[in-house]
């Protein structure tokens, strides 16, 4: 058995030396992972969740902490706790407005989740480990390192909103897939505008990218047939794609047009893009939504299909 062990954790050095260049950390295989799970933690965490602020007594406000009076003018009552008047504004923008607040700058819903992790913020309001019937604290966001979250947060917000600003990548060519030449991130890919090893390299897009990686192009799967199907998912906005299935689409680098792409994604099929949306519309209906106009193009396609024809002349009537 020791030597089985000590087999298993040399050969996990080995791995971790060949991917990452470094050496994990390494436990005994022997020890009896715990549950983890302990009632009379589990009972004080629900007397806390279950337990109500004081009225007639000053308590901590719901989000900040901060000690607010027993004035029903003075609050609002949300979850058994007290909200000051100055957090219930908050409510409504959820955990992006609660961060904007603490850190004194404008986080958006889609940067918050990143903003918080890095600087190590988490969600900052005191219901989350505080109880509704404590004291409170004479300053707002007192239990949160306001200082270092406030340091910190527009070198994380800076960064992120740099890498989320459309740019050309350090090829200066278009998406090897939809040719658009802006994007907000760009991934190396095998792809290339020609033959040679000088013809010009395509990267990928944002959107495009994870179409690809799921076809295992970053993996050398580069023959056509295998990553075709996911190239017509990515471009029709079908929720997966179907195998063998392509309707003949090729990819910008396959199109002989100019390496620097175009101005919008998927512009070098014109209308042929939309066409091959009603197609699998037709042919996959579950795969794909359409919208309202192109629903209302399909109806009228398929009635016409169905509606027997007119007779011009009474003669024609039998």
């Amino acid at each position: 058995m020791r030597g089985k062990r000590n087999r298993q954790t040399e050969e996990l050095r080995r791995e971790a030396r060949r991917t990452l260049g470094q050496t994990p950390r390494t436990t005994d295989l022997t020890a009896q992972p715990s549950s983890g799970f302990d009632p009379r933690v589990a009972e004080k965490e629900e007397q806390r969740l279950s337990a109500k602020h004081d009225p007639a007594a000053s308590t901590a406000c719901r989000l900040c902490g901060i000690a607010v009076p027993p004035d029903p003018d003075r609050y609002v009552e949300v979850s058994g706790w007290k909200t000051c008047m100055e957090c219930n504004e908050l409510l409504s923008g959820g955990l992006a407005a609660v961060v904007s607040d603490v850190v004194g700058v404008t986080v958006a819903p889609a940067e918050v989740d990143e903003v918080v992790e890095r600087v190590s913020l988490g969600n900052p309001s005191r219901y989350v480990t505080g109880w509704p019937n404590e004291n409170g604290a004479s300053t707002r966001w007192a239990h949160v390192d306001i200082a270092r979250a406030v340091a910190a947060a527009p070198a994380v917000l800076g960064e992120i909103r740099t890498r989320g600003t459309p740019r050309v990548n350090s090829y200066g060519s278009g998406c090897g897939w939809c040719g658009v030449r802006m994007s907000p991130r760009w991934t190396e890919s095998p792809f290339r505008f020609g033959r040679g090893p000088n013809a010009p390299r395509a990267a990928l897009c944002a959107e495009c990218e994870p179409w690809a990686a799921r076809a295992g192009v970053h993996d050398g799967s580069t023959a056509p047939e295998s990553w075709r199907p996911y190239l017509l998912a990515a471009c029709v906005g079908m929720r997966k794609p179907q195998w063998d299935y392509t309707l003949g689409l090729k990819a910008y680098v396959e199109s002989g047009l100019d390496p620097r792409g175009t101005a919008e994604p998927w512009a070098y099929l014109g209308g042929t893009r939309s066409k091959l949306r009603m197609t699998v519309a037709r042919e996959h209906p579950r795969l794909i939504t359409l919208t309202p106009t192109e629903t209302r193009v399909m109806n009228l396609q398929r009635a016409a299909e169905v509606q027997p024809a007119v007779a011009s002349r009474l003669a024609d009537i039998d």
